[in-house]
Order: structure tokens, then C-alpha cells, then sequence
């Protein structure tokens, strides 16, 4: 009891010399005028420090962590009127983290506080950005700081159940106003693995820096009497506005002499009117979907500023018929009407099926979709102009052979969305350098014997760059590619691809006694002046859905489905030797469950964004996947990923969901999700909730971990 006492003495004496540094002010969150009026001064670093830009709050407010333990400390940054504001690329804001005594308390650039001995720190907290002011009648960039916002954290003995750090599955979510959305909690213990909550008692604190009710959550408290690896939260919207959760654990210490409490990671619930989960309409005119089969071979892309106004998606709606049927378009600002594409209707191989999207890199029609599509069973694209409509533009004569086989179209055409790929390289210092690179698979009719790989590059909509060098390679004898996936130097604009085939066999000569055994491979293809050259990435195997992508740094990143997981690999540098290496923590294991969809982005800061559809018995979830930017990064369980379920509680997901799905990263670092509901015969769309994210964007680099330097040219 006389360490309890001490205890809060000390924090009571904490809090009031906190404030006394003024550090402390919690401000409305989501509208109405603060009450300061800004004041300008400059600090040491010759930043502006305003009042109009200010740390409003920091969650959890007072936290108590377990020595050797962890926890993620989230700032909230509001504007001169209380809005939250966010970092995005073009106007991002950084907060920096310090303790006054790292031997206490460890803090990371993130947020992330580590409990290196007993006792207590002070962390504060700074935010900074830069913004355009007129000064003396000129233009000036400014950089402003905030005051410093301090808070106090204890570090504790280590508890009874060893539990070191608590955190929520999602991190973050929207909730619509007055509805219920369960969350799990769960604990990890010093080892960075599941812990279990044993007896004691578990309090679910919900604030939301204003004094007003945000969000409730039922239970509030529990008082443990068995042992649960995880716990269901309900949280209910109330108002609208930013609630923060916070789980807080009370146990014994490990020698028993003492009661000890962990403050775990607080949940972020953004409480909307109406949720962002907008549901794709079919048309205009006709309320349900009853005559459409849509959805299907579903692209997303998102503009280069980001936010909603550059936001489309094309799909395939199979019922055919004259207005309803092939290739369909839609965007956000439409609220998702569809608008099918004049000459992509039909039947059979000449239906417009839908490949990928990309958005215009040319002035013309700058951000404007580019379509990929299977028409008349060979790619083809259509572009929309700046006046809306779409123009048909084929990239093969009409005696060349087609990308389908003549005969095998329900089979093989189904696979369209695998078989090739679309890419746009924008340079704005030189536009006439921008291109448009498409991949493609043909198995080749006329000479089954001989099927390829190919690349076509268009430097307007409708011209077509000849190639310095042959623009195709050969596949094995009969190969049935499973997926091609194509992107491009972010420097150069050189276009990079993968592409796949399964395990088989074939009779040389038709002589069925003379087997030729051919092994699954997985090809990266890298074109330098001029010339392709190839490696093979060492897989698994049963491997399909493979998709590639590239962070600011030209590194390559490919996700696929091997088997009955979901995996990534990059390529990394070691000696200055490439070799591909799989992430060891992403191996997402499907316990046996069908997974018929893999999606792929990296956000701004290269961290990998993945988007796969799984069943597990009851049908096929669409399940969306993120390393959160908040988990402590002293914590050995800091490469967790945490997994997000879209479509969970949206009541009109019935039957099996992400068929097919694509994922989307915009300049705020919101995924934006698109996957088929079978139910529904449509598809529906998803965009992650807000979130508060103050690190630096790391700079664009060159490196040569996109260039294939050990083998020779492939001619």
C-alpha cells in the first residue's frame, strides 16, 4: 500500500510539473475554433512555433508499461480550427520523440516506448512541417514546430502472465454511427509471442481528447478468472469523431508483493455518419444486380495526388447482352456507377474481358484509365479521354495470333487477368519519356510448340514503340503460364516483369513414351538497354496469383499464393550480391484453405501492403494485410503483421467474397481495396480507415537491385 501511495504521489507531482512546462492542453479533435489565438515565436532550430499547429493530445495520456515490455504512444496533430491533420506526401508533418532518461525509457523515432529499467521518464513529443508563406512580399517555405507536448511514463515490475505489451486486431477502423464492431485484443509476452491473460483484471478505457463521447465499448471492465489468448471488444459509435481505446492490464507483479498495471497500445475508431465501405452500384437505373454477373478480373488504380478525385476501377461482367456485359468502368466520384466501354461487349473470347488498369502517364489525358483488355482473344486497350468517353485502340493487327486458343476459351480466357499486366511511367522532367509497358502471355495456336513471353511499349495511347531488340521470350515447349505481373523502374521507366508456369510434362514428337518433365519456375525479367536478361526466383512451388511491385528505392517485391499460403519476397543485397529472400513473417498459413486471390502495394514508406482472398471452410473472406506503422520497434514482435477483415460486417456480403481483388495505395498511405461478392454478383470497395502517421518519407533512390547482372542477355 505505501508503494501504491508513492507511486501516485509521484505521478500526481509529475502531472502538475507537466503542466506547469504547459505542455498538456487537450483540444477538440474534430470541429469547432480553438480557444488560443495563434502566437508566433522561434525556437533554437530557427523553426516557427504557432499555436494554430499543435500536438492536441497524446494517447494513452499517463502509460505504466512492464520492464523489457512495450507500447506505442500516438500523437494526435490538429490545425488552427481543431481538425486532425494527416501526412501525406505533398505536405507531410514528422514528429519527433524524446525521453529524459533513455535508461528508463527507450523511445523510437515511431512513438514506440520501451521499458528498459524501473522508474519513470518524461517523453515529449514535437511535430513539425513546412509550409508556403508570403513574406515581405515574397514567397518563402517555413518550417513550424509545435510546442513540446509532454506526458509521463512508469515503468513497472514485470507481471505474473508475463505480458509485455496488449494491442488490437485492427489497430484502427471506421465505425458508422450507432452501429456495433466487435475487435480482438490480444497479448504477446518478452518473447514477442501469444500470451495469455491470466486472472486479473482487464479495463477498456475509451477517450477522445475532447471530453465528448465517442465510442463505447462493452465490456469496459473484466475481471479474468480463466485463461483467454484473446478478447472480443464491442465498440459502439456515438459520435462522430476520432475514439481512442485503450486496454489497460492489472495483475500481480512476478514475486506477488505488489499489484502492477500495463497500458497496452491504444485502438484508433474513426466514428463516421456513413461508413467508407461505399457499395459499387450496378447502374443508375436498375437498384440490384439481378442482371449482371460483374466483378470479375477486378484493377484498381489511384492517381498520383491521391485523395478521391483520381480513384477507378474496371471489372468483367460476364451476362453479356447489349448494354450490360464485358468491360466495365467505374471511379469514386461516380459513387461507383458502372459505365460499360463502348465495343467490349459480347460473347465467347470476343467479350472485352477486363486485365489491369493503369492510369494515363501523357499530357493528353494526363490520369486519365488506361484499360487493359482481351479483345477478340488478343490485348488490347481502351483509353478514356479528358471528355469522358473511351477510345478502342488495338495494339495487333487482325491476322496476328490471338493471346487465347481458338476452342479453349472457357478455360483459358478465365485466366485473362493472370496473363498480362499494365504499367505507366510518368517522367515530368521530360514527358516524351513517359510510356505505358504492357506484358503479355500467348500460347501461341499456329506453334503450341513454342509459346511466349512478351513486351509492348507505347510511348502516346495510340503509338505503339518499336523495339530495339526482339520483344518476346520463349516459354517451355506446351507451357501453361499462370500469371504475368509487370512494373517498372521508378528512375529509369525500364519496364520489369515476372512471369510463371506450373510443373508438367509433355510427349516429345507426340510420342507419348518420351516424357519431357518440365519444373515449376517462377521468372524475373529485367530489360537494360535494350536486352532482356532472366533469373529464376527459388520458390515452393504450386505457386499462382504472383504479382510485383517496386518501393522507392527500385527494389522489387513479389506476392503470390504458394500453396496453401500467402508469401512475399524481395530482392535483397548481401556482398553486393542479389538474391531473392522471402519475408520470414510473412507466411500466412490458410490451414488448408483454398486462396483464389492475391493483391500487392507497397505505401511511401516501402512497406508492403497485401490483399488475399481464403477459404476456410463457410466460403471464401477477403482479408486485407499491413505491418502497423505503431508497433514499438525494440519489440521482438515489431514485424507482426495485423490483418484486417473488410468485409466482416457489411450485411450485404453474402456468399463468397475476393474472387478476384485488387489493392491500391494513395499519398496519405489509405489502402483502397476492390474485391467480388459473389452474392451480390458485383463487387465491392473499401478504403482504409484514417490513421495518424508522422514519420519521414524516405527519399527516392537509385539502386541496382533491379538489374539482373549475373547472366547473359537472353536473345
Amino acid at each position: 500500500m505505501k508503494r501504491a501511495l508513492k507511486n501516485l504521489m509521484f505521478i500526481t507531482l509529475a502531472a502538475a510539473f507537466i503542466a506547469f512546462l504547459g505542455g498538456c492542453g487537450d483540444k477538440e479533435l474534430d470541429d469547432g475554433a480553438l480557444d488560443s489565438q495563434p502566437t508566433n515565436d522561434r525556437t533554437q532550430s530557427g523553426a516557427v512555433n504557432t499555436d494554430a499547429f499543435m500536438i492536441a493530445s497524446v494517447f494513452p495520456r499517463t502509460p505504466m508499461i512492464a520492464r523489457g515490455g512495450a507500447a506505442t504512444l500516438t500523437a494526435i496533430v490538429t490545425d488552427g480550427v481543431g481538425k486532425t491533420l494527416e501526412s501525406t506526401e505533398a505536405n507531410p508533418i514528422v514528429v519527433k520523440w524524446s525521453s529524459s532518461a533513455p535508461k528508463i525509457v527507450r523511445v523510437s523515432e515511431n512513438g514506440g516506448i520501451y521499458g528498459e529499467n524501473l522508474g519513470s521518464a518524461i517523453v515529449t513529443a514535437r511535430a513539425f512541417r513546412k509550409v508556403t508563406k508570403i513574406i515581405n512580399g515574397a514567397t518563402q517555405i517555413v518550417e513550424e514546430v509545435t510546442k513540446p507536448y509532454q506526458t509521463i511514463v512508469n515503468v513497472t515490475k514485470q507481471n505474473s502472465s508475463n505480458v509485455a505489451e496488449l494491442f488490437f486486431s485492427p489497430m484502427r477502423g471506421y465505425i458508422d454511427l450507432g452501429a456495433d464492431r466487435k475487435f480482438r485484443l490480444s497479448a504477446v509476452d518478452h518473447a514477442g509471442t501469444q500470451a495469455g491473460l491470466n486472472h486479473g483484471t482487464l479495463a477498456i478505457v475509451a477517450e477522445s481528447g475532447s471530453g465528448n463521447q465517442v465510442a463505447r465499448v462493452s465490456p469496459a471492465e473484466l475481471n479474468l478468472t480463466d485463461t483467454r489468448k484473446e478478447v472480443e471488444v464491442t465498440i459502439t459509435g456515438v459520435r462522430e469523431g476520432f475514439a481512442f481505446i485503450t486496454p489497460i492490464y492489472t495483475i500481480s507483479s512476478e514475486d506477488y508483493a505488489e499489484t502492477v498495471r500495463v497500458t497496452g497500445t491504444p485502438l484508433v475508431v474513426q466514428v463516421k455518419a456513413s461508413l467508407e465501405t461505399s457499395i459499387p452500384n450496378c447502374s443508375h437505373e436498375i437498384a440490384n444486380c439481378a442482371n449482371f454477373d460483374g466483378g470479375h478480373y477486378l484493377s484498381i488504380a489511384v492517381g498520383e495526388e491521391g485523395g478521391y478525385k483520381d480513384i477507378f476501377a474496371t471489372h468483367y461482367d460476364r451476362a453479356g447482352g447489349k448494354n450490360n456485359g464485358g468491360l466495365v468502368s467505374s471511379d469514386f466520384l461516380s459513387a461507383w456507377q458502372h459505365q460499360t466501354i463502348a465495343g467490349g461487349t459480347g460473347t465467347g473470347i470476343d467479350a472485352g474481358r477486363a486485365g489491369e488498369i493503369a492510369l494515363s502517364p501523357f499530357e493528353d489525358n494526363l490520369n486519365q484509365p488506361i484499360a487493359l483488355t482481351l479483345y477478340a482473344g488478343k490485348p488490347a486497350i481502351y483509353h478514356k479521354t479528358t471528355r469522358g468517353g473511351w477510345q478502342y485502340v488495338p495494339l495487333f493487327a487482325a491476322s496476328d495470333r490471338p493471346i487465347i486458343e481458338e476452342g479453349n476459351e472457357s478455360s483459358y480466357a478465365d485466366m485473362s487477368s493472370r496473363l498480362m499486366s499494365i504499367t505507366s511511367y510518368r517522367d515530368a522532367a521530360n514527358p516524351a519519356n513517359s510510356r505505358v509497358h504492357i506484358a503479355y502471355f500467348t500460347p501461341n495456336p499456329s506453334d503450341p510448340k513454342n509459346p511466349k513471353v512478351c513486351l509492348i511499349s507505347l510511348s502516346s495511347p495510340t503509338t505503339i514503340v518499336p523495339s530495339s531488340s526482339s520483344n518476346c521470350l520463349g516459354a517451355p515447349p506446351y507451357a501453361r503460364v499462370h500469371s504475368v505481373s509487370i512494373a517498372h523502374n521508378r528512375i529509369t521507366g525500364e519496364p520489369r516483369f515476372i512471369y510463371g508456369y506450373p510443373s508438367y510434362s509433355y510427349a516429345n514428337d507426340g510420342n507419348e513414351s518420351n516424357l519431357t518433365e518440365v519444373s515449376e519456375s517462377l521468372f524475373y525479367v529485367s530489360r537494360q538497354n535494350g536486352q532482356f536478361y532472366r533469373e529464376n526466383i527459388t520458390i515452393d512451388g504450386n505457386a499462382g496469383s504472383a504479382k510485383i511491385v517496386f518501393d522507392r528505392n527500385n527494389k522489387p517485391f513479389v506476392a503470390m499464393r504458394e500453396g496453401e499460403h500467402v508469401r512475399l519476397y524481395s530482392r535483397e543485397a548481401f556482398d553486393n550480391k542479389y538474391s531473392w529472400e522471402r519475408d520470414p513473417s510473412s507466411v500466412f498459413n490458410t490451414a488448408s484453405g483454398r486462396i483464389a486471390s492475391v493483391g500487392l502495394a507497397l505505401d511511401s514508406y516501402n512497406e508492403p501492403r497485401l490483399v488475399y482472398a481464403s477459404d476456410m471452410g463457410g466460403g471464401l473472406k477477403i482479408h486485407y494485410m499491413r505491418k502497423p506503422p505503431f508497433r514499438n520497434i525494440y519489440s521482438k514482435n515489431a514485424n507482426r503483421w495485423v490483418i484486417e477483415d473488410p468485409g466482416q460486417n457489411d450485411p450485404q456480403n453474402a456468399g463468397d467474397q475476393g474472387s478476384s481483388s485488387a489493392i491500391a495505395v494513395d499519398s496519405a498511405n489509405r489502402a483502397h481495396l476492390v474485391y467480388t461478392l459473389s452474392g451480390k454478383k458485383w463487387f465491392n470497395y473499401w478504403a482504409e480507415p484514417n490513421f495518424f502517421d508522422y514519420r519521414d518519407y524516405p527519399a527516392a533512390q537509385y539502386s541496382a537491385a533491379d538489374l539482373i547482372t549475373s547472366n547473359q542477355a537472353i536473345k
